[in-house]
């Protein structure tokens, strides 16, 4: 999970530093904006705002479910990967939450039901911004239980957020079923049609990023709910 096809000139400039340094060592050295950078790690299906807030876990967690998404939809079935084997260490964060996630919401062609192909619905019509597009990520098959603690959670926490280490303590859950339902909510997200099209659109990965804005505040990662997602979900009665 935590490889990447790189030249050997900039694995040996990015040496043994953390994302935030090499980062922008490589954004002066390229002349890149970060804009543009955060593009190019997109397509390696890196999470950039958690590289960037060398949040190893939430990169690890989004990047895990994005690949294993990937992977589901280009076989047609779904796969046991390592979210799985993680979560079936937990109490509440079973395999049935996360692998339901790929194949119980799709049809046979892999198209989210209400949506057809290129990420229109049923009269073509893609979703057009965030807002539409987390309605239709909650309007597949139920939300589990454990994204609605979640999102919960998030919205308790308001404008400010919370760290992303104190998250599952205030849940009162393990790291483990963190992860496990981070990982779940990622492939949902990535596996509802025009998620590619949303996320290029607001400069953001296909992953959980769409739906939790993560920054780095005094060397903290918080997580947040975006206004928009949290609009939604007070419209749907989830939080």
């Amino acid at each position: 999970m935590n490889k990447a096809p790189i030249a050997a000139k900039t694995n040996r400039m990015i040496g043994g530093d953390s994302p935030s340094v090499y980062l922008e060592r490589l954004q002066r050295r390229e002349k890149l904006t970060p804009q543009r950078l955060d593009q190019i790690l997109s397509t390696h299906v890196v999470d950039p705002v958690a590289l960037r807030a060398d949040d190893f876990d939430a990169f690890f967690t989004a990047r895990q479910a994005a690949l294993l998404s990937r992977i589901a939809k280009a076989m047609g079935k779904v796969i046991s990967g390592e979210v799985a084997s993680v979560s079936d260490q937990t109490a509440g964060t079973g395999p049935d939450e996360i692998e339901a996630e790929v194949d119980e919401d799709t049809t046979e062609d892999g198209v989210v039901p209400g949506f057809g192909p290129n990420g229109s619905d049923g009269n073509g019509q893609a979703p057009q911004d965030l807002s539409q597009f987390v309605r239709a990520v909650l309007q597949r098959r139920g939300v589990p239980q454990g994204q609605k603690d979640l999102y919960k959670a998030l919205a308790k926490a308001g404008d400010q957020g919370v760290p992303r280490d104190e998250l599952p303590v205030r849940l009162g859950w393990t790291p483990y079923e963190l992860s496990g339902v981070l990982g779940a909510l990622g492939k949902r997200i990535h596996g509802t049609e025009g998620s590619e099209a949303v996320a290029k659109a607001l400069g953001l990965g296909p992953d959980i990023t769409l739906f939790i804005d993560i920054r780095n505040l005094g060397g903290r990662s918080y997580w947040r709910l975006r206004e928009e997602v949290r609009q939604v979900l007070s419209e749907e009665g989830l939080i």
